[in-house]
């Protein structure tokens, strides 16, 4: 979707390491992070990582449980995108973040 409206998309992982790895290596403006993540680590553990880096991201995701929430709570993202979404709200996010900086 991205892509298509002529956003530059520099990578995608479903893993931490290699996320995080590539988010150092290209500075993107904006990350889209699942919560959901394979291995140990999951997308909060990532978020928490691009807190110190300064890196801003929109959480991606359909997983609105009460432990989730609390451990989304000790992270800062720009908002949330929920799953399932459409085209026209992941852009009227990411749009309405990069008119704003």
């Amino acid at each position: 979707m991205l892509k298509k409206r002529g956003f530059k998309v520099v990578g995608t992982s479903d893993e931490y390491e290699t996320a995080l790895s590539e988010i150092l290596k290209h500075q993107p403006f904006i990350v889209l992070l699942d919560i959901r993540l394979e291995g140990e680590k999951n997308g909060i553990d990532l978020a928490l990582k691009l807190d110190q880096f300064e890196i801003k991201y929109f959480y991606l995701s359909s997983l609105t449980d009460p432990i989730t929430r609390e451990q989304i709570k000790e992270t800062t993202p720009l908002g949330f995108i929920d799953k399932p979404f459409t085209e026209f709200g992941l852009l009227n996010k990411i749009l309405n973040y990069s008119t704003c900086t």
